[in-house]
């Protein structure tokens, strides 16, 4: 890679790769992924490079698996579709993870490892089709497997107004 400095990158994302001892950046619309050390940036050229034109996305990390990971949110240029994709980061390359189910469209939304449920924990934002506040819980678990498998559970609070002490969990 290079050791410049990655243009500004609102609407990507950006996670601690704890494996690598680094922080890992996906920039948004072009893709580019940077790593950082604590004192350089490096540009990595890896051979698979997530679907380019995304924007408002998440990164996190999985310290199990030892994946950076995001759930894409919107394209860019004023197409305003939102492909619902999920990508994987092992710190050489990436790959698109094929779940048999998946959140609603969604951006602007938080996403973090949560030891307790063994895996990322997607929270709040907004998308189509009716743009309210989404207050759905997605649980993402990766398998050790060589490629990853992927499953993503709706996590319901139960009983309302408890949250986020009681979750009941409905897998899909």
């Amino acid at each position: 890679g290079t050791t410049a400095s990655p243009r500004g990158a609102t609407g990507g994302g950006l996670a601690f790769d704890a494996a690598r001892g680094e922080m890992v950046l996906l920039t948004m619309d072009t893709m580019q992924t940077w790593t950082f050390n604590g004192t350089n940036w490096t540009q990595r050229n890896p051979a698979t490079v997530p679907s380019p034109g995304l924007w408002v996305f998440d990164l996190a990390y999985d310290p199990v698996n030892q994946l950076a990971v995001f759930f894409c949110g919107e394209t860019t240029g004023g197409t305003y579709a939102y492909p619902r994709e999920t990508w994987a980061w092992n710190g050489t390359d990436w790959k698109k993870l094929a779940p048999a189910t998946v959140p609603p469209a969604n951006i602007d939304y938080a996403l973090a490892y949560f030891p307790e449920r063994g895996g990322l924990v997607m929270h709040g934002g907004w998308g189509d089709p009716d743009w309210r506040f989404r207050t759905n819980v997605w649980l993402l678990t990766l398998s050790a497997e060589t490629v990853p498998s992927i499953r993503f559970a709706d996590i319901r609070l139960a009983p309302p107004g408890l949250y986020p002490y009681t979750f009941e969990i409905t897998y899909h």
